[in-house]
C-alpha cells in the first residue's frame, strides 16, 4: 500500500520514511551503536552468568573435597576410594554428589563450609 507524503510524493507503507528522510549515514551510525551496546550486554550477561556458575562450582568442589577428607579419615583410604564411596552413595540414592557430600561434612561439624576465595579475583 502506499500513502501521499506531504511534498506530494508517495510511500510504502512499510517503510517509515521516504529515501530522503533520514540520511544513510545517520542510519548506519545508528545501527552501529545500536548493535555495539546490544553486543556488549549481551556479553555482559554472559559473563555474569559465568562468574556465578563458576561461584557455585568453587563452593560445590569445597563441600566435596571436605567430604572426601572426612571418608579418607574414617576408612583410613585414598583420595581416590573416598571419592569412589562418594559416587556410589549419590548413585544408589539418586542424589547429586554435592548433596551427598553437605549431608557427610554435616555429620562432621554443626558448622556449614565456606570456602576460602576471594570473590573479587573471579570477576577481575
Amino acid at each position: 500500500m502506499t500513502q501521499k507524503l506531504q511534498d506530494g510524493t508517495q510511500a510504502n507503507r512499510r517503510k517509515a520514511f521516504a529515501a530522503s528522510a533520514v540520511p544513510n549515514h545517520a542510519a548506519e551510525a545508528f545501527v552501529c551503536d545500536a548493535s555495539t551496546s546490544l553486543r556488549l550486554a549481551v556479553r555482559t550477561a554472559r559473563l555474569s552468568d559465568q562468574a556465578a556458575h563458576l561461584t557455585s562450582v568453587l563452593e560445590s568442589r569445597t563441600v566435596i573435597n571436605l567430604a572426601a577428607g572426612i571418608v579418607m579419615g574414617q576408612n583410613r583410604c585414598s583420595q581416590t576410594t573416598a571419592m569412589s564411596i562418594l559416587w556410589a552413595a549419590s548413585n544408589s540414592r539418586n542424589m547429586k554428589l554435592r548433596d551427598i557430600a553437605a549431608r557427610v561434612v554435616s555429620t562432621a561439624s554443626d558448622e556449614p563450609p565456606t570456602t576460602h576465595f576471594d570473590q573479587q579475583s573471579l570477576t577481575a
